[in-house]
């Protein structure tokens, strides 16, 4: 897994040296470190390259270097894989470049003494160019570049999160000269460290026995371009990840209490690292639904925050493991949403919040808790409404009422149209929820109809929220149609405005139409007449609970369909007598409403009646004691 993860995460190291004074001189062997290149990085290294120059064409191990000296956990050191033969001008008895690239780009060399050195001055704040493989200037100088993209490898630009793993450790390696006296700090320019993928361009990359290297170019003072060659480690030499945990999140809520929708309460969590190295900078967050908290550290101070993969979060520094700041403590207000449960998430270093350090795993790194929120609230939602009606004509609206307690409140329940209260149930009980219902006459204009729940904010007066205890809904008024000269169509409903429960009942619908007369010796047919009778709202209780007084209805809704031919010259009148079937509702009134329309050639006529039905009385049950 590391070979690959050493590729994957080829951060650079500026600064290198921790070179043992006492290196017994041991090197991976050549065949090992060349058979391993070819084998696992394929998408790269080949036994020999025709792009480069000359006749000697081969992949060769160049250990003669004083990074080979720079031993791995057994001892051993790594050298550079070229193409090709040393080349260039000579200085100190080295050559300036020790190969070839695959490419044919020259393989700088890192002993090679530097053509100017930086005195100190800081290694990010220097003008360095971003996308050097693209930038024309530096393509201009440097003829054969190419962007590093090879099968199977990550390529220039890449932004791994391993490129800043490995960038972390190669902080070890200090005062090497081919840095060319720059002094590097990690904290200086965080968001130049964070995107150094963007300013590197990779000449050759490391395997698990080779260092590879990149290049980096930047413009001084004057505006002339220089360029700094930086080595890419070995994947021997790059210690495991570690491991970030989240420990524990406590939501501040007192034990065997509910929390209060919108109450402060103060949550902490813990994180702690497992590692053997530090983790300066790592993200961290609780998160509250989508927000995210403010967090305060041991001391009670705001943590910093900071841009990680395009979000800004709050980082704080782990110590390694074992060390008091490897566990660290944070603490922050939030307050529960109105709903039945509510909670919190803690996160580190993972990808919800951003990651800035490689681990062996990330499944421990998130943490959440949850408790019960005393939720009040009462609701109301309209289901169905009459969208359009003529004036004078009956209207409904449904709605259903919701009580989230489920436990049986006792309220008032208010529907008012245009502002007028048509309905009010002063003792509207419900347990969880129930349905209801409103019938007016249309006015003579639009009828914004309101139906509210506990109106009065006292039954109960503490609900989480008031905003859903209205809704509402608009009812257009259909105009009258004028009289067509020509030809005229009436429909009439005749109906017992009163019935008993359970009884089946007729009623009446007479359709007349005119048509004029024809033109003489025209072929006139006499048009068709259809008739279409619906009725709505018959219910009829079949399962009825003593107890809670909850129950279940049935819908008897009728409809019929019949039609007559319409004769030239005179009216033609035809009368349907149709039955309802028997209706009632325990305890409560209902309305069935009865809507009979006629069409003819493109004409409409329509009728509506409204039919109360008594209610089913509620018999109470006898119980007969036994001994």
């Amino acid at each position: 897994m590391f070979k690959r993860l050493s590729v994957i995460a080829a951060v650079f190291f500026l600064l290198t040296a921790f070179i043992n004074p006492v290196f017994a001189g041991k090197l991976y062997d050549e065949k090992i470190a060349i058979d391993d290149a070819l084998q696992n990085y394929g998408g790269y290294y080949k036994p020999f390259s025709r792009e480069v120059p000359g006749q000697d064409q081969s992949l060769h191990y160049i250990t003669d270097t004083s990074l080979s000296k720079v031993p791995d956990a057994n001892g051993y050191g790594c050298g550079f894989l070229t193409y090709g033969q040393p080349h260039g001008e000579q200085k100190d008895g080295q050559y300036r470049y020790i190969g070839y690239t695959f490419y044919g780009e020259d393989y700088t060399n890192m002993d090679f003494p530097p053509d100017r050195y930086a005195n100190g001055a800081d290694f990010a704040s220097q003008n360095w160019v971003s996308y050097p493989w693209d930038d024309p200037a530096v393509k201009a100088s440097n003829p054969n570049i190419k962007k590093f993209d090879p099968v199977g490898l990550p390529g220039d630009g890449d932004s791994d999160i391993g490129y800043r793993y490995i960038l972390q450790y190669s902080i070890l390696f200090t005062d090497y000269p081919s840095n060319n006296g720059y002094k590097v700090d990690l904290s200086s320019n965080p968001s130049f460290w964070d995107n150094i993928h963007l300013y590197v361009h990779v000449l050759s990359p490391a395997t698990t026995y080779s260092w590879g290297i990149g290049r980096m170019w930047h413009y001084d003072t004057n505006g002339n371009l220089w360029y700094v060659t930086v080595p890419i480690a070995p994947g021997i030499l790059i210690p495991p990840p570690g491991n970030l945990k989240a420990v524990s999140i406590d939501l501040g809520v007192p034990q065997g209490q509910k929390a209060e929708p919108g109450k402060e309460y103060t949550a902490t969590v813990v994180f702690e690292n497992e590692s053997d190295q530090a983790y300066p900078a790592t993200p961290v967050a609780v998160l509250h639904g989508e927000y995210q908290a403010t967090l305060y550290d041991e001391t009670g101070q705001v943590l910093p925050k900071k841009v990680i993969s395009g979000r800004e979060v709050h980082v704080a520094n782990f110590g390694k493991k074992g060390e008091p700041s490897a566990r660290r403590t944070f603490t922050c207000k939030w307050h529960p949403f109105a709903q039945a449960k509510d909670g919190l998430i803690g996160i580190v270093n993972r990808d919800e919040i951003g990651k800035a350090h490689l681990e062996t795993t990330y499944e421990d790194n998130i943490i959440s808790k949850e408790t019960v929120v005393d939720f009040k609230d009462l609701s109301v939602q309209i289901l169905e409404y009459t969208k359009e009606a003529y004036a004078g004509n009956p209207v409904t609206v449904k709605a259903k009422v919701f009580n989230s307690t489920g436990k049986m409140t006792v309220t008032k329940l208010v529907w008012k149209v245009n502002g007028s209260v048509v309905k009010e149930i002063p003792n509207f009980d419900i347990i969880s929820e129930y349905e209801t219902a409103v019938t007016f006459d249309m006015p003579g204009s639009a009828a914004e109809v309101t139906v509210e729940v506990n109106p009065d904010r006292d039954a109960p007066p503490n609900e989480a929220n008031w905003d859903n205890n209205t809704d509402s809904c608009s009812v257009k008024l259909l105009k009258e149609k004028s009289p067509d000269e020509d030809s005229q169509l009436k429909v009439s409903i005749d109906a017992p405005a009163y019935v008993d429960y359970w009884k089946n009942f007729t009623f009446r619908v007479t359709v007349s139409a005119y048509v004029p007369p024809p033109p003489p010796l025209s072929d006139f047919e006499p048009p068709a007449v259809s008739v279409t009778t619906n009725t709505s709202g018959g219910k009829l209780t079949w399962l009825y609970n003593y107890v809670d007084g909850s129950m279940e209805n049935h819908s008897f809704e009728e409809r019929f369909n019949d039609s007559f031919t319409a004769y030239g010259g005179r009216w033609t009148t035809e009368t349907y007598t149709y039955t309802q079937r028997g209706c009632g509702i325990k305890g409560q009134e209902h309305d069935i409403i009865i809507e009979a329309t006629a069409k003819m050639e493109g004409r409409t006529a329509r009728d509506v009646k409204k039919v109360r039905v008594a209610a089913v009385p509620i018999n109470p049950i006898e119980l007969q004691l036994t001994q």
